[in-house]
């Protein structure tokens, strides 16, 4: 059994055409709406293995969700809105089995089924959860050769639709790379790339809602004590639809 605590950080800025202004000199302006997406999570992991090489995960998440919209003309602000929210997110349950023993050859292969229940608060319009329910199905193949580690990875992800809004599914491809400084430290290197389709409104595709994100990710790992661990991750957006900056603090703690 273990136990894991952790507090994460998200943030993402983007911009888009506002409106047409003209200025006091009759020149036309075109106006631009600087958009902020802030979040603040503290995570909340209980995990338990099970016979025959299986492993069950539950996740109970409390979020700060902060969205700002910016007016500007030539950098400078016209006008700001802000909305934020609080509070319970939304429970996840993951089902986990090791399908391959990793061998000299064959590598260790992982399938997985994760459901993310739409349960979680919504405040000031903003869900501090998903808002909708998802269906996950992964796989996770690892491979050793001291002291490096490679892993490479694919999942699918199923949304229902939530008042006639269904976001499209996504399809993400990962690479990673973890290598042991020491008995109690290691290094990770993380590639993923998620490919989203479009988001469809009452059965209809809306034009120009597909998105790719991707994000690079760098880590260290290091055993505090007996049963006790600590892992920090930071991750980098490499296109335009992805987070800017996620930052993760965990502590997984072993029961047993």
């Amino acid at each position: 059994m273990e136990f894991v605590p952790s507090i994460s950080y998200q943030f993402q800025q983007f911009a888009l055409p506002g409106q047409i202004a003209l200025s006091s000199t009759g020149a036309v302006l075109i106006t631009n709406n600087l958009i902020r997406s802030t979040q603040l999570q503290q995570g909340n992991l209980f995990r338990i293995g099970l016979p025959w090489d299986f492993q069950a995960q539950v996740g109970l998440p409390f979020a700060y969700k902060s969205v700002s919209n910016a007016s500007r003309v030539l950098t400078s602000g016209l006008a700001e809105t802000s909305v934020s929210a609080s509070g319970v997110g939304d429970p996840t349950f993951t089902l986990t089995h090791q399908v391959l023993q990793e061998s000299d050859v064959v590598p260790g292969l992982f399938v997985n089924a994760t459901y993310n229940m739409n349960v979680g608060q919504v405040k000031n319009n903003i869900p501090v959860g998903t808002g909708f329910n998802d269906f996950n199905l992964g796989m996770t193949v690892v491979k050793r050769q001291d002291p490096v580690v490679f892993t490479g990875g694919f999942s699918y992800q199923n949304t229902l639709p939530h008042y006639n809004v269904r976001p499209g599914d996504q399809y993400t491809p990962s690479a990673g790379l973890l290598i042991a400084l020491s008995p109690e430290t290691s290094l990770s290197f993380g590639q993923q790339l998620t490919f989203i389709r479009p988001t469809s409104l009452s059965g209809k595709n809306i034009p120009g809602s597909e998105q790719v994100e991707g994000i690079f990710s760098a880590g260290v790992l290091s055993i505090l004590g007996r049963g006790v661990v600590v892992n920090f991750t930071a991750g980098v957006g490499e296109t335009r639809d992805a987070p800017d900056l996620t930052l993760q603090l965990s502590f997984p703690i072993r029961l047993n």
